[in-house]
């Protein structure tokens, strides 16, 4: 009888299979991180800029702000911003980052200033008053002197300067997404899964 033996060491094409596998999984981790310190930098840009006193309102902000994983076959999406995911809509988060005008409906605008807050029915023994300059403000009088403290000025428009504070971090997180969405770095991402696997020290969850 006549025979020949061949035997081949297929360790590394498995090892490569393997990894190639894995490459969606590499695309999954890194763009749900990706997506989730996205907020968290949102989130951040927000409160600052309430802190600043540049954004009215972004408390309500920055507490709205979060991110969807959709996949559609091969397609892959992230979507980072207001009104995503568990996150409420909120109607000026563009035009806070963008500036622009804000015109009145029925009423008049009410604007907080200095350090007010809430709305003018939570001042109930004020009044309106109007300023030199023409402006219509809502005052009350305090201390024992009854010193007059303007609390809202009211307004047919509104001009919002742009505080960038989507577009500008968004901007720098995109530009970190092209650099981790390259084919070389997917493939260390996922070739560094299969390692784990081999040992035993990691699993998709």
């Amino acid at each position: 009888m006549t025979d020949m033996r061949i035997e081949r060491d297929v360790t590394a094409a498995l090892r490569k299979t393997a990894t190639t596998l894995n490459i969606p999984r590499a695309v999954r981790k890194l763009t749900t991180a990706w997506g989730a310190e996205s907020v968290q930098a949102l989130k951040r840009s927000a409160a600052e800029q309430q802190r600043s006193g540049q954004g009215r309102k972004t408390g309500y902000l920055a507490r709205n702000i979060d991110m969807e994983h959709r996949a559609a076959g091969e397609v892959l999406s992230v979507v980072v911003g207001t009104g995503v995911g568990n996150a409420k809509s909120v109607i000026y988060a563009r035009i806070q980052d963008e500036g622009g005008t804000i015109r009145k409906k029925d009423k008049r605008l009410t604007i907080p200033l200095g350090q007010t807050k809430g709305r003018i029915s939570d001042y109930s023994d004020g009044f309106f008053v109007r300023s030199i300059a023409g402006n219509l403000l809502y005052c009350q009088r305090v201390g024992k002197t009854g010193k007059l403290k303007p609390l809202f000025v009211l307004k047919d428009e509104v001009r919002l300067q742009p505080t960038f504070w989507f577009s500008g971090p968004m901007r720098r997180r995109v530009e970190y997404l092209e650099q981790i969405m390259t084919p070389d770095y997917i493939y260390m991402q996922a070739e560094a899964m299969t390692q784990a696997q081999a040992q035993g020290g990691w699993s998709e969850g």
